[in-house]
């Protein structure tokens, strides 16, 4: 139903989006290309069906032992666990994140980029890790990119990047590992609280 074409023989990409906007996610799209004769006329061939998914291992973080906030970490901490995603589709995708206070009913916390009253601050970062074991993690100065509400797309360099894994694209069938470094509020109430982490494929 919408098509792209060119007559120029060197053009190697051709865009189609549904008036103006990019293909949503929540879609399926069929795809089919052909080369025109003298007439005009298409010999079309259907292309496979474009599958963008992909798995994520978690997406809650439990604060403290046994879900309780703890004291001991006063200031920030690396997590001792993280979240695999995988790619599950037939497509290569590039993961945009996002982070919020998950508690229930409801959490008197904010996500933000530096902690305050009820304010915490999360950082993610892609590892594989050469610095030890693969439950290490990587080492705090590796974490600079902050996960909010606000989605942020994985780069090759920046955002929640490390010098091992930069999390930029995955292809199909391929697994990427995001570990994360939490800072308490400086004052808060709350003795139990729940982040949900959420990862969505995009075209890289």
């Amino acid at each position: 139903v919408i098509s792209s074409t060119t007559f120029n023989v060197l053009n190697s990409t051709l865009s189609v989006g549904v008036n103006g906007v990019e293909l949503d996610l929540a879609n399926t799209y069929y795809f089919r290309v052909g080369s025109l004769n003298h007439g005009g006329r298409a010999n079309y061939t259907d292309l496979p069906r474009l599958n963008f998914q992909i798995l994520q291992s978690t997406n809650a973080l439990h604060l403290g032992q046994m879900g309780l906030v703890n004291g001991v970490i006063v200031m920030s901490t690396v997590s001792t666990s993280s979240m695999v995603v995988t790619n599950t589709g037939n497509w290569p995708v590039t993961i945009v994140l996002a982070a919020s206070t998950a508690t229930l009913p409801s959490s008197p916390w904010e996500l933000s980029t530096s902690s305050g009253d009820d304010v915490a601050a999360l950082l993610g970062a892609w590892y594989t890790g050469d610095l030890g074991p693969p439950a290490v993690g990587p080492p705090a100065e590796a974490f600079t990119t902050y996960l909010t509400t606000t989605p942020t797309i994985s780069q090759a360099s920046g955002n929640y990047a490390t010098a091992t894994q930069d999390g930029y694209q995955l292809a199909p069938g391929e697994s990427a590992t995001l570990w994360f470094r939490f800072f308490l509020p400086t004052s808060t109430s709350s003795l139990a609280e729940t982040i949900k982490v959420t990862a969505q494929p995009v075209y890289p």
